[in-house]
C-alpha cells in the first residue's frame, strides 16, 4: 500500500487517532483506514495502522463531506 496522505488527531490525555489514505500498488484503488495509534512514532503508527485499522468506506466519507457542506 503506498500511502497518499495522513491524518492526525491528539485528544488531551495524549490518545492519537490516525486516518491513513492510501493506494493498493496492484489495483490503484484507494482506501482509507482509520485506528489508534501510540504516539509515538509516526512511520510504525502509521503500518499498525494499515495492517489492523478500520477501513473507512468510501460511500461514509462522502456522506460526511455531503453533511459538512452548507446547504443551498
Amino acid at each position: 500500500m503506498k500511502v497518499l496522505d495522513d491524518y492526525w488527531f491528539n485528544d488531551m490525555r495524549g490518545g492519537t487517532v490516525g486516518i491513513i489514505v492510501g493506494e493498493d500498488e496492484l489495483t490503484g484503488e484507494r482506501k482509507a483506514y482509520i485506528g489508534v495509534g501510540a504516539g509515538f512514532n509516526q512511520a510504525i503508527d502509521r503500518e499498525s495502522i494499515l495492517d489492523g485499522g478500520q477501513k473507512l468506506p468510501v460511500s461514509f466519507l462522502e456522506g460526511l463531506v455531503r453533511w459538512l457542506k452548507p446547504k443551498k
